[in-house]
């Protein structure tokens, strides 16, 4: 059964995913501009949801619901046996398969690859969704963990005679849950790509009916609130057939931030905007809302400008527009002939309403009207140009029309190309257009800007906007605002043949956007930001695409295809990073990824350049090592998901760069990597240093251009590697339970294999079975402190003693979610902060077993240690904490305090001199400092802290010479400034 559901229902499904409908669609980017725009003429933005879901405090989150899906490429396979749901899915379809991630809910957003024989799946809709169902319900934990298949509702079933197209809507407890879908690809008989917008986890019970409020009744609450939320005056509620209870997820950059039983509603506010509105079932409160109009500039005629005003006219078809000839109603076909009698010379009236496009004057309500002559095999031409506000109702008609006959050679199918749509023009706003859902706006002319309605360029861009919406497959594919904008613009820019879009908007040629700027290529992820910025990642990446194809084929050849695959990214893809496999599938001929596409090298090569790549990698190099008299140490570094049938995939360079510890090499530097086995593997050698630590990464560079580094880590982006000779004081391989070995533990830690079925953690334990983790397959609780304590050690004289252990760990940024390892409770490491108060989003995200070494000795005094990890969160983002797996306290055996050598973690060493007396070095070889409980040269007093008589400066309380009553100002003002600096950096020693 072929299935499609109502237009409705993918802007429903994309208010989870943090859609971005902006009102500035032509605002110069900020982070690439391609026009030169003045501080005066940053465009007007009159939506307030105009850049994303705007959260309520009703919706009891903390957070903001994410721009644009991040996604992580690849995910290495376990050996058989116990593994992880996607180990598991590799091995039981015995193929071979890559696969992308999405980074805040875990889920596989695409898995694509050599494919599962599905014989008579491509001519049956059956036998295609009965094996849909089969391999749902046999990997539902790598799809959606805690969901069953019967969670899955299909809402669609195509073919198009080349793929077929299933999607399933996700529910739960009989409420759809807005946003999740799970969606199926076969090519040849064969299931080719899987994609995952799913949410998992799902524990939200519906609320019993009679305690949720009626419809009228939430109906009043909604509309006395929308002036509050800074809606405009006009927004009012519009009835909605399917206003049903459903689940909101309300999704972060990194997680899910909450999840909410609403009821959605459509909110109306004629050419001030349009949103979809989402209330509370139960007590009516608005939780969330979203814009749903898109923005850009455009222009329109029969006569009409070609790109703007000032440049040459052309004419164009008058198509299927209604006419009278001789008072007679009629109507041009698409090539704008027409018929009437008797033959002779006629009157022609002709308007802007036609059978595919309507243009609505909002200036004065007037309608743009002509009275011509036409004769028998002539021509009659309505130039308005001489009146602006009738001459941008024509050029928005015969613009619309000319994108809806380009969009027509590659979707002919599409409903929309056949239907009449409105296009509002003249309205008394300035610098922008709308595509509302419905509706095309387009905004007067200003002192800024251009009457919108008089640049092609936007009418084009606009329409894609409609174009996109009506022709994602339910379930399948979803609106995002940053891939919209970004193929919105590629579509303005094919029909122009000119990657400079939006030239005229400023009243000059300059491109508001451009897809082929000479100063360098917008990369995934470095140059997103605003949804528009964003967009011209992908639309550049098509472009760059369309002139490699051009060159190899030739324009006529290579149009259509490039056409067709960018179509197949518009029907199907969610966001921007899932577009490559889509173009892929697009592309492929026998219904296996596995083995390469016609044009597989030059999409990975184009979409590469600009970020979008499905490789990743991993570091197999050792941790700690003893250089035995060597000065080198190498080290090794897989790649997953690189093409091997590519040129472009090929590196053409690993740079290994490296940074020293405080001691050993005296500067970093960088080396190039050499080949090991394959093209996937590579080996290099860097200087080791002397008993210290280095830090250090590796950057690939590929021949088609595209770059990447690793580790792949934001918040820690260097490997550590440890020389030296040491002797082990207290280790932990994790095969037995330390728990039980005098280790000690708050409530969650756990020991166990590990759980592999958990987002943030890993499938594996670095050796062995066993780890040690805050959870095994769960995130970390909300308001939590975690402790766990290592047993105390009396390390003698030894002066350089270091934590050594791999780790796995996931984290919100510390100035939310603080990671800890301390000594004797002084702070040795914590995670990274972006040090933006509670803007901070520099998220610790471990995506391979790292090795760590942090040194214990310089962070405390005396013998006795005590080494402790910690971690305490607050109510908003969780991830998986600690995961730990080989862990040593180690010590150099030759660091010895009072050998009269200065090493390892020592201040000074005095050999038999060391004393715990007045301005000697101490026994334990540190320095002399207030607060050790030595009286020194300086110091009145020193009690180790401070008390009634010795204040923390180690000065006598009340001592003499300041701050009397007959003492001179000036002098007490210098001491006091004085003692704040001793303060401080009596606090600064305390901390160290």
């Amino acid at each position: 059964m072929e299935m499609r559901s109502s237009p409705w229902l993918p802007l429903i499904l994309a208010a989870a995913v943090g859609i971005s409908f902006s009102t500035s669609a032509f605002a110069a980017p900020a982070s690439r501009p391609t026009a030169t725009l003045a501080p005066d003429t940053q465009l007007a933005s009159h939506d307030p949801a105009a850049h994303g879901m705007v959260v309520t405090a009703a919706a009891g989150v903390r957070g903001t619901p994410r721009a644009f899906r991040d996604v992580t490429w690849q995910r290495a396979v376990a050996p058989m046996g116990p593994a992880d749901p996607w180990s598991n899915f590799v091995h039981a379809t015995g193929g071979r398969w890559q696969s992308s991630w999405d980074r805040a809910t875990a889920a596989p957003t695409r898995i694509w690859g050599e494919g599962i024989p599905a014989t008579g799946s491509m001519d049956s809709p059956a036998i295609a969704e009965a094996f849909a169902r089969q391999v749902m319900a046999d990997h539902i934990s790598l799809w959606a963990p805690g969901a069953s298949p019967a969670d899955f509702r299909l809402v669609a079933n195509v073919s198009d005679g080349d793929i077929r197209s299933l999607g399933f809507v996700q529910t739960h407890q009989g409420m759809d849950v807005i946003g999740g879908q799970l969606s199926f690809r076969f090519k040849r008989d064969r299931l080719v790509v899987i994609a995952s917008e799913a949410i998992p986890n799902l524990t939200l019970s519906a609320p019993a009916r009679r305690s949720r409020l009626s419809a009228a009744t939430l109906r009043q609450r909604v509309g006395q609130g929308l002036q509050a939320l800074g809606l405009p005056a006009s927004a009012r509620v519009v009835a909605m057939a399917d206003a049903q209870p459903a689940i909101l997820p309300i999704i972060g950059e990194d997680s899910i931030l909450g999840v909410r039983v609403v009821v959605p509603h459509q909110i109306e506010g004629g050419t001030d905007g349009r949103w979809r509105l989402y209330a509370d079932a139960v007590t009516g409160e608005t939780v969330a809302f979203e814009s749903m109009s898109f923005y850009a500039t455009g222009k329109l005629l029969y006569n009409v400008v070609s790109r703007y005003p000032g440049v040459a006219r052309i004419d164009v078809p008058a198509s299927n527009v209604n006419v009278k000839v001789g008072g007679t109603d009629t109507m041009t076909d698409a090539a704008g002939n027409l018929t009437w009698t008797p033959d002779a010379q006629q009157t022609l009236v002709t308007t802007v309403t036609a059978a595919r496009v309507i243009a609505v004057n909002k200036a004065d309500d007037s309608t743009a009207s002509a009275t011509l002559s036409i004769s028998p095999s002539g021509q009659a031409v309505w130039n308005a140009s001489s009146v602006a506000v009738q001459d941008s109702q024509v050029n928005v008609i015969a613009h619309v029309n000319i994108a809806k006959d380009y969009v027509r050679t590659f979707a002919p199918g599409l409903a929309i190309l056949d239907q009449a749509i409105v296009a509002n023009v003249n309205i008394n706003m300035e610098c922008n257009a709308s595509f509302d859902g419905e509706n095309l706006n387009f905004y007067r002319a200003s002192m800024r800007c251009e009457n919108t309605g008089l640049i092609s360029d936007v009418v084009y861009h606009e329409f894609g906007h409609a174009m996109h919406f009506n022709a994602i497959i339910p379930g399948v594919g979803r609106m995002d605002g940053a891939f919209s904008e970004g193929l919105s613009d590629y579509l303005s820019v094919s029909i122009t043949g000119d990657p400079g879009m939006g030239r005229g908007f400023l009243f000059n040629d300059n491109a508001l956007r451009h897809l082929d700027p000479p100063n360098g290529e917008a990369r995934w992820p470095t140059d997103t930001g605003e949804i528009h910025t964003t967009g011209i990642i992908f639309g550049a990446a098509m472009w760059d695409l369309r002139k490699t194809l051009i060159a190899s084929m030739g324009e006529t050849a290579a149009i259509p295809v490039v056409n067709r695959l960018f179509y197949a990214a518009v029907q199907r893809a969610s966001d921007i990073p899932s577009t490559v496999v889509e173009l892929l599938l697009a592309d492929d001929d026998d219904g296996n990824l596995a083995n390469g596409t016609p044009n597989e090298c030059a999409i990975l090569d184009n979409f590469g350049r600009h970020g979008l790549r499905v490789i990743s990698g991993l570091s197999a190099s050792p941790g700690a090592v003893v250089a035995g008299g060597a000065t080198m140490q190498e080290l090794k570094f897989t790649l997953l998901g690189r093409s091997p049938r590519c040129a472009s995939d090929n590196v053409t360079s690993v740079e290994v760069r490296w940074l020293p510890g405080p001691t050993g090499l005296p500067r970093g530097g960088t080396v190039a990597a050499t080949q090991g086995l394959d093209m996937d593997h590579w080996v290099a050698n860097i200087p080791l240093p002397s008993k210290d630590a280095l830090k250090y990464s590796a950057i690939f560079t590929l021949a088609g251009g595209a770059t990447f580094s690793l580790p792949e880590n934001y918040a820690d982006s260097v490997y550590q590697l440890y020389e030296g000779e040491t002797m082990p004081l207290l280790c932990a391989n994790m095969d037995t339970n330390p728990l039980t070995e005098g280790w000690t533990a708050s409530e969650g830690w756990q020991w166990g294999p590990a759980a592999g079925n958990d987002r943030f953690d890993p499938a594996t334990a670095f050796t062995g079975d066993n780890v040690l983790a805050i959870g095994l397959g769960t995130d970390y609780a909300d308001d939590a402190t975690y402790t766990l304590t290592l047993p105390t050690l009396d390390i003698g004289k030894l002066s350089d003693v270091r934590l050594q252990f791999r780790r796995w760990l996931s984290v919100e940024d510390s100035h939310f979610d603080p990671a800890t390892i301390t000594t004797n409770g002084k702070q040795a490491w914590i995670n990274a902060s972006a040090n933006k108060g509670d803007d901070s989003g520099l998220q610790h995200l471990d995506r391979e077993w790292r090795f760590q070494d942090v040194p214990l000795t310089p962070r405390f005094r005396g013998s006795s240690l005590t080494v402790a990890f910690n971690l305490t969160t607050d109510g908003g983002l969780h991830f998986g904490g600690w995961t730990l797996d080989d862990l040593c306290i180690v010590a150099d055996p030759k660091s010895i305090c009072g050998d009269g050598k200065v090493t390892g973690g020592e201040e000074c060493d005095d050999g038999a001199d060391n004393a715990d007396a007045a301005n000697k070095c101490r026994v334990d070889c540190k320095a002399a400092a207030c607060g050790d409980g030595i009286v020194d040269q300086g110091e009145e007093c020193d009690d180790g802290e401070a008390t009634d008589e010795c204040a923390v400066t180690c000065l006598l309380v009340n001592s003499g010479g300041c701050c009397d009553a007959g003492g001179n100002p000036a002098a007490s003002l210098l001491m006091s400034l004085g003692v704040l600096l001793l303060v401080m950096r009596r606090r600064r020693a305390t901390r160290a």
